[in-house]
């Protein structure tokens, strides 16, 4: 039977706080969702951990030896996304790929990350169901802030596109920086919703507006009827008469003499 994460969190404080032993809550909650249900493998993380760091115990310690992406990546390649910053964010990307990491796991980890911003997006009372400390929790509800659901939308379904390409390519980092140059170079996403408000709100101020001209409006400036228009007689207009022409350009030359 599967133990819940919350379970394997309080179990592992306990452990930590009858060893007097010093470990952040976000590097707790890491470890029990790294365990997967299991309350002994959340235990053998925990003692590597402490062996490992050989004092307190971080969230840098854990990513070190898990391998795991490190919330200045994931929340600095968020920001330059909201930035629209093409620059930063391939400059983050070739930083963490010169250190080593992995860009699947990256990429797997920024669509956890956006998960975890949508999910306080829409619930102040969802906190729950994102396994963090208090002091990363105010972080992705400040994200929050900067996104549109529909933008977080857009980008988790660009991120999974990528990985999707990563799998048939022989270089994971390409369709990685493609995504992210694509998610730095596009607009906000405006919701149908929104849309739909505009154009209704067009509607209702285009309408008063057609009927105050159309009354305005003076009988004169009517179009008369197109059949009522045209006299019977209708047809091309005649060209000038020759000699009428000539006798007007006679007249010019004339008066033009006259003023030499």
């Amino acid at each position: 039977r599967k133990i819940s994460s919350a379970d394997i969190v309080a179990n592992l404080k306990k452990i930590a706080r009858d060893e007097n032993l010093k470990v952040s809550d976000e590097a707790l909650a890491f470890i029990a969702r790294r365990a997967a249900g299991s309350l002994r493998d959340g235990q053998v993380i925990l003692d590597q951990m402490v062996s490992f760091s050989r004092g307190a115990v971080g969230m840098e310690d854990v990513a070190r030896v898990l391998g795991i992406v490190e919330d200045e990546i994931l929340f600095g390649l968020s920001g330059a996304i909201h930035g629209r910053d093409a620059n930063a964010a391939l400059k983050i990307t070739d930083r963490f790929m010169r250190e080593g990491k992995d860009v699947s796991t990256v990429a797997h980890a920024l669509i956890e990350h956006f998960r975890n911003i949508s999910v306080l997006k829409i619930g102040h009372d969802l906190e729950s169901l994102v396994e963090a400390g208090d002091e990363k929790i105010a972080a992705y509800r400040a994200e929050a802030d900067a996104f549109t659901i529909e933008d977080i939308l857009y980008i988790v379904y660009t991120l999974s596109n990528a990985l999707e390409m990563m799998r048939r390519s022989s270089s994971s980092r390409i369709p990685f920086e493609t995504a992210l140059i694509k998610l730095t170079r596009t607009g906000s996403i405006i919701s149908l919703a929104e849309i739909a408000g505009r154009l209704e709100r067009l509607e209702k101020n285009e309408g008063p507006r057609q009927a105050s001209n159309a009354s305005n409006e003076p009988p004169s400036a009517k179009k008369p009827d197109s059949a009522a228009a045209q006299p019977d007689n209708a047809g091309p207009k005649p060209a000038a008469d020759l000699e009428e022409i000539a006798s007007a350009w006679a007249a010019v030359i004339s008066k033009i003499k006259e003023k030499k």
